[in-house]
């Protein structure tokens, strides 16, 4: 991805460290995020909303979810120079994650690596 997305710019890569979060209804998933937004420690950087029809499904292999860029900004944090590093969190609803097979999740890294994305 660094090579054929990004040119080598290390910098530009933010799913280094990624964590999924699973919801039963779009309700769960929202307050999660309201409750991101709202944690003095939590800087969010970029909300990607994969769940939305106008999100091109075809780049995604049909998978939707909600993807949050973000960084912890606490006085831990900093004390282990850690502020700046950006994790990605996936929040994903339940129902969507069990369509998720191993054969679909292979199919969507080919496609995904094909693409560059």
């Amino acid at each position: 991805k660094c090579l054929k997305r990004y040119d080598r710019k290390i910098y530009k890569l933010v799913d280094i460290c990624r964590e999924s979060l699973y919801f039963q209804t779009i309700a769960d998933m929202t307050q999660c995020l309201k409750a991101m937004s709202e944690d003095i420690d939590i800087v969010i950087d970029r909300v990607k909303n994969r769940m939305t029809t106008d999100e091109d499904a075809a780049l995604n292999c049909g998978f939707r979810f909600v993807t949050v860029n973000l960084r912890i900004r606490s006085w831990e944090a900093e004390q282990r120079g850690v502020e700046s590093h950006v994790c990605e969190v996936r929040l994903i609803l339940i129902d969507f994650a069990e369509l998720m097979t191993e054969e679909r999740h292979k199919r969507y890294v080919e496609y995904r690596d094909k693409i560059g994305a």
